[in-house]
């Protein structure tokens, strides 16, 4: 057996149930020869928290259906509800294709969260819910050669859900798009990058952030809700953090008076609403 034929040990995240689900049944359907090891990880969204028992807020039901938020106590009901259907639906899958499994919770932003998480995993699977599982697995490559584990997982993946591998690759701006003669399907930005898988009826989308296009925390909240399906991600520990901007500001004027049409007011002009990101 190669390296690349190796066994992975797979973490499969998610922030509720229903999208914990969808990768837990993928799991299954890839355990044999793939999968030494299951995690599960449920991150409780403190946003989410934050916003419950407010009279002004809504959510949207697994159904499609929009209903008044819960209470606070509510919330926590349903996160103790989804941690006990996580923990029983990872134990069934690791039961059933003979693996070791271990289930963690932890509260925050999803995707800081499960890339933070993912440093002691060959392979994160972001859970994402959805009824469509006939499609392609998509393979999101570079411009350059895609690395050999990521071209092979989607492979042996492709092989044990009976479906075909679609590769998309981000040429830039200054590439010819869909060149000819073939090969993977070309893009010249993120924005037509998602656009496309978008579009795709896909059963799975692989990206490795090590080795790009998408590298970030952002583009990986981005893919998976362009995705709309389970996402496999290779090298997240490695993900690059939201970068958080910054405020300059400008040198006082070196004359004493100040220009004509009076003084610029406190706040006022550029800095005057700064832009706080969150560092992901």
């Amino acid at each position: 057996m190669t390296a690349h034929d190796r066994k992975k040990r797979v973490l499969i995240a998610a922030g509720n149930y229903a999208d914990a689900a969808a990768a837990i049944r993928l799991a299954k359907g890839i355990a044999p020869g793939l999968i030494a090891k299951l995690g599960g990880l449920l991150v409780h969204d403190e946003a989410i928290a934050d916003a419950t028992g407010l009279p002004v807020q809504r959510v949207v039901t697994s159904g499609g259906m929009l209903v008044q938020a819960p209470s606070r106590q509510g919330f926590e009901n349903l996160m103790e509800s989804d941690a006990r259907a996580f923990r029983s639906g990872l134990s069934n899958a690791a039961s059933a294709c003979a693996v070791e499994w271990a289930f963690e919770r932890r509260r925050g932003d999803l995707i800081a969260g499960v890339c933070q998480a993912a440093g002691g995993w060959d392979l994160l699977i972001v859970g994402h819910r959805s009824d469509r599982r006939i499609g392609p697995v998509v393979r999101v490559d570079p411009s350059r050669k895609p690395g050999e584990d990521t071209a092979t997982i989607a492979r042996r993946i492709a092989e044990r859900l009976a479906a075909k591998v679609s590769a998309i690759s981000m040429a830039g701006p200054d590439n010819v798009p869909n060149p000819p003669g073939g090969g993977p399907d070309t893009v010249r930005s993120e924005q037509d990058l998602l656009a496309r898988i978008n579009r795709i009826n896909a059963a799975l989308v692989i990206v490795d952030l090590a080795a790009g296009p998408l590298r970030g925390r952002e583009q990986l909240r981005h893919l998976l809700e362009a995705s709309r399906c389970p996402v496999l991600v290779l090298n997240a520990a490695r993900a690059e953090p939201a970068i958080a901007h910054t405020v300059v500001i400008p040198p006082p004027p070196s004359h004493p008076e100040p220009p004509s049409g009076g003084d610029f007011g406190e706040g006022s002009g550029e800095n005057s609403h700064p832009r706080n990101n969150r560092d992901e």
